[in-house]
């Protein structure tokens, strides 16, 4: 079960690459706190006092987005999962396809 997470999320990698711009993952919770000011409505820290998130060893964190504006529309809420203070996982809510596809004109 363990290597289905994984490789689901690593299969993920690309697609949230292009959705959040310059939010990488493997990137610290200070630098993607930093980004996410400047495109959310508010922007909160969970902190886990013993980690029980698969890939954390150490440390576990979690950064709560509401209402994150892209070009396209607004996600509700985004929340950015934390392992060792590297981001290793996104789930989002709201009009995702919306949100994050490009518009293409014929």
């Amino acid at each position: 079960m363990k290597y289905l997470f994984l490789f689901f999320t690593f299969l993920s990698q690309a697609q949230i690459t292009i959705s959040f711009s310059d939010i990488q993952y493997n990137e610290s919770r200070l630098s993607v706190q930093k980004k996410l000011n400047a495109i959310a409505n508010d922007v909160s820290v969970v902190y886990i006092t013993t980690p029980n998130f698969l890939m954390a060893q150490n440390k576990e964190e979690h950064l709560i987005a509401s209402k994150v504006d892209f070009d396209n529309g607004t996600l509700d809420k985004v929340v950015f999962t934390f392992s060792d203070d590297r981001l290793s996982y996104v789930q989002a809510k709201g009009d995702i396809v919306k949100a994050i596809t490009p518009t293409h004109k014929k």
